[in-house]
């Protein structure tokens, strides 16, 4: 079942975890940055591309998360390491081998799609004062 499409599919939805209402404020967010920015700011064609440029923008999500996430292995490898068990976004290539799904579009994530954290435009109180 599709709950959103891929491009303003929310992180929660991705990984196969529990979700609430935010999910519609996630995608209102990806409806309004796309209005901003007049380009998306994950991809639409790909679920790989999508993920990889989450991770880039707001980091890599909580191993908790990972663990509990129905679909984190799609996306997700966790490895052993000297501090114990860590999880990395998969490679293109792992992607592709795991999912037999070749990924599509751009592997980078355009630097113009990163929104400010305060754009001058924006009044910096209610109220425009």
């Amino acid at each position: 079942m599709d709950i959103q499409p891929c491009g303003y599919m929310a992180p929660e939805i991705c990984l196969g975890l529990p979700f609430t209402e935010a999910i519609d404020v996630w995608g209102v967010g990806c409806v309004l940055a796309f209005m901003y920015l007049a380009q998306n700011l994950f991809s639409i064609k790909c679920e790989y591309q999508m993920m990889k440029n989450m991770v880039t923008l707001l980091g890599l999500p909580q191993d908790h998360l990972l663990r509990a996430g129905r679909y984190s292995e799609r996306f997700f490898i966790e490895e052993e390491g000297e501090d114990g068990p860590s999880w990395r976004l998969m490679t293109a290539a792992e992607f592709t081998a795991v999912s037999n799904v070749k990924t599509e579009g751009r592997g980078e994530f355009h630097q113009a799609a990163k929104l400010p954290q305060q754009p001058d435009s924006y009044p910096s109180k209610v109220g425009g004062g």
